[in-house]
């Protein structure tokens, strides 16, 4: 599971950001991960280690100008498909920002493909011409959404519903933004996000999370009310956040900060990692801010 909020900015001046996204990764604590690093192919994303499901990620960037990233829909543990039947997710970010199409070109085409894929929201954004574009699909009803620019918050619901830990993450990133907003603020932007990200505020009992929650451990369920999950019985919870900030002129910072292999809860020792480069514009961009 994952929690996901982005600021898109499309007239952004010199010393603004024309992007800020932030996502909490909620994951099993045994599941192997490799931390933020740049891949062969020019992505920079953590990676996925599960055997039969490497290679794959929850979030990444490439300096094509593309981002990805991936939330799963949670639903009662009797509709979940045994992961022998499916489609790995993580592989739509990789074959996203790898590929030769664009955001609605691949969104499409996953809207008409016949895979079987347990179900998740995808989120894509790229540069054109300096402003940065969100679309947002998911495979439960096969829906392409250009978004318009502004601030939204992501998580494991329906696109149709929302979490309440949702609508009080979005309220925080409004106020972190409202503060924080300019580059020459971006250390206190940091670090109120990563703080923000910390956030474990319960807003258990949330009628939508039991609805989509049946057969779960039942602290986990309780512990998804709050932004920052720790299900130490469950062995559950958030365990890498990640930011990602574009400014006008297309310097772009990707932050993350994991939990250390193996995982002690009780003990956990934070590692943080940052890269620093140019986003070109997409390769569909038309102008000549290209790589």
């Amino acid at each position: 599971m994952c929690l996901l909020f982005i600021f898109t900015n499309p007239s952004a001046k010199d010393g603004e950001y024309s992007l800020i996204l932030v996502n909490n990764r909620d994951e099993f604590f045994t599941r192997p991960t490799k931390p933020l690093h740049k891949w062969a192919s020019g992505i920079y994303a953590g990676m996925d280690a599960m055997p039969d499901r490497e290679g794959g990620t929850w979030l990444g960037i490439i300096d094509k100008g593309r981002i990805g990233c991936l939330l799963n829909i949670l639903k009662p543990v009797s509709e979940f498909k045994d992961l022998k039947e499916v489609q790995g997710r993580g592989y739509l970010v990789t074959d996203f920002l790898n590929g030769s199409k664009g955001s609605l070109g691949y969104l499409n085409d996953l809207a008409n493909s016949q895979a079987i894929y347990n179900d998740f929201r995808l989120v894509t954004l790229e540069k054109y011409c300096g402003e940065v574009k969100a679309l947002h699909y998911n495979n439960s009803d096969r829906n392409v959404v250009t978004l318009p620019h502004g601030i939204y918050a992501f998580g494991n619901s329906y696109p149709s519903t929302s979490f309440k830990k949702m609508e009080r993450g979005k309220k925080l990133f409004e106020d972190v933004i409202g503060k924080y907003g300019s580059v020459k603020q971006e250390s206190e932007l940091v670090s109120s996000l990563f703080s923000m990200m910390k956030d474990k505020e319960n807003t258990h009992p949330d009628p939508e999370l039991i609805k989509q929650s049946g057969g779960h451990h039942p602290e986990m369920v309780n512990e998804m009310g709050n932004i920052f999950v720790c299900g130490k019985e469950a062995n559950y919870g958030t365990r890498t956040t990640s930011i990602i900030t574009v400014e006008s002129n297309g310097k772009t910072r990707v932050i993350e900060s994991t939990m250390k292999e193996p995982i002690d809860v009780d003990n956990a020792v934070w590692e943080t990692r940052n890269f620093e480069f140019h986003l070109n514009c997409c390769m569909e961009c038309k102008c000549k801010n290209l790589a």
